[in-house]
């Protein structure tokens, strides 16, 4: 079952989306202004010193001058500039996100969307790090201008895939992720994930919230660690399967929170997905109640795709990543798919 936003949904939808991309915006202003700049008198002369965070030692700029002066006067007024921003529209993010509530939007697991805003300032959402399984249906339907029906959204954890073929890109804080890694990332959002197992895969928090990190197999280089970070708790599992998500284009989309707060959320492109999740619904060793859901997953992502994205193809070209027999085995059930699948 597929429901159509209302026009007052959509209407603020998109006002959330363009509201979060500003927001974004003026975050990564701010952020060009992080650490501060002061004078220092060393002998008989002032020196201009900056300092980038709270474990980097001052780096002088020069003796006071006409320039230093420049710049001490510019970083100044533009860090607030930056920071008046920013606070004016995180405020209207926020009551944007009191209209997400009450028109009924609001839709992803908080938890989730706050782990995915954490990944994108890290600056390893998409490049590194991408959704799979039932959470990345969220961004499918916000694409289609839709809902689901709530029962093959239900799931109380979220997968990431790590494509460690792609070399690990960050902006944010660079020292804490390569040290403290996935798990580190973890806590930064809420502080009672731990491990569920010595070197496993899995994290859990004190709700009972699980994430996974999963990766493609076989790696490129033999010596490729499982670890985000090099004290990273989380080690990635090997899947050979997710080589063909991996292959595939990614689909990025804005999602609305249970909170009512925006967040980007990349997943791979639905035809793939809906491909992936036919193929597992016909492995003999997954296990029954999870079959069946991977069918209506994949039947309700491929009837979506014919019928509201239709810019979406299931070209073979596109999803040469996929074996002949999975694209096959997709061509005739999509043509079977029975009608009447949408709520009118």
């Amino acid at each position: 079952m597929f429901h159509e936003l209302t026009a007052d949904q959509a209407r603020v939808f998109i006002d959330s989306e363009q509201t979060y991309q500003a927001y974004c915006h003026a975050r990564n202003l701010a952020s060009s202004y992080r650490g501060s700049m002061h004078w220092k008198t060393v002998g008989d002369r002032k020196y201009l010193y900056k300092v980038r965070n709270s474990r980097s030692p001052a780096k002088s700029l020069g003796p006071e001058s006409i320039e230093t002066r420049q710049i001490y006067q510019e970083f100044s007024s533009g860090k607030l500039k930056a920071s008046e921003r920013l606070a004016l529209i995180t405020q209207k993010l926020k009551n944007q996100a009191r209209l997400c509530k009450a028109v009924r939007i609001n839709r992803a697991p908080s938890i989730v969307t706050s782990i995915l805003r954490q990944m994108d300032l890290a600056g390893i959402l998409g490049k590194n790090l991408i959704v799979i399984g039932t959470n990345a249906l969220f961004a499918y339907e916000a694409a289609a201008s839709g809902q689901f029906s709530s029962d093959i959204m239900i799931t109380t954890d979220v997968d990431f895939m790590w494509d460690s073929r792609t070399k690990l890109i960050l902006t944010g804080d660079v020292d804490d992720l390569k040290k403290d890694g996935f798990i580190g990332l973890l806590k930064k959002v809420d502080s009672s994930f731990d491990p569920v197992y010595k070197r496993g895969f899995r994290a859990v928090n004190k709700s009972g919230f699980f994430v996974d990190l999963v990766k493609p197999v076989p790696p490129i280089d033999e010596n490729e660690s499982d670890q985000i970070g090099s004290e990273d708790k989380i080690w990635a599992s090997e899947i050979p399967s997710l080589k063909w998500l991996a292959s595939c284009q990614k689909f990025s989309q804005i999602v609305i929170g249970n909170d009512g707060f925006p967040a980007p959320l990349i997943a791979p492109d639905p035809r793939a997905f809906a491909l992936y999740k036919l193929w597992l619904s016909r492995q003999p060793d997954r296990e029954p109640i999870k079959k069946e859901r991977d069918r209506l997953q994949a039947i309700a992502v491929a009837k979506l795709i014919i019928q509201r994205l239709s810019h979406l193809q299931f070209l073979e070209n596109e999803l040469r990543a996929f074996p002949d027999e999975i694209i096959q085995l997709a061509s005739k059930s999509i043509d079977d798919l029975p009608g009447g699948f949408f709520v009118p």
